[in-house]
């Protein structure tokens, strides 16, 4: 009995030690996850409308633009994996939602296509986006439990 209860304290010593070694890279705020999925569901988001429609961004090299936008989106996940909310609030607000945005920003500019044949498919994605960009932002502005 008494090397039951030894082994029991045993354990939850190594358990407290571990948690207290992992946590400060993961646990502080909200956990990343959700955040990630929502990352990687933008940018699948974004690869499969490039794909269906190669004329979606305005760039003579739209697979040029598509990479930029997945590489600032990585740029994001690496901030919310680093804890830094705030960076990648901003790298959202600031970088990425304006490239995606219908009216464009008049100090940015949108890398939306003004091709009138692709407008309601424009006004969709843009929409689709911008919700998706919005969810992201709200996990990462959420305030802490």
């Amino acid at each position: 009995m008494k090397r039951k209860g030894l082994m029991m304290i045993g354990l939850v010593i190594i358990s407290t030690i571990a948690l207290s070694i992992i946590c400060p890279l993961g646990c502080a705020g909200i956990p990343p996850d959700p955040i990630i999925e929502k990352l990687n569901e933008l940018k699948d988001f974004i690869a499969d409308a490039v794909d269906t429609h190669p004329t979606l961004l305005t760039d003579t090299n739209t697979m040029q633009q598509a990479n930029a936008l997945y590489n600032k989106i990585d740029a994001v996940k690496m901030m919310v994996e680093q804890d830094n909310y705030l960076g990648a609030t901003k790298k959202l607000e600031d970088d990425i939602s304006p490239k995606l945005s219908i009216p464009p920003d008049p100090y940015r500019r949108s890398w939306l296509s003004d091709d009138p044949e692709l407008q309601f498919v424009v006004e969709e994605f843009a929409g689709t986006c911008q919700s998706l960009i919005g969810e992201i932002i709200m996990l990462l502005t959420e305030p802490l439990a």
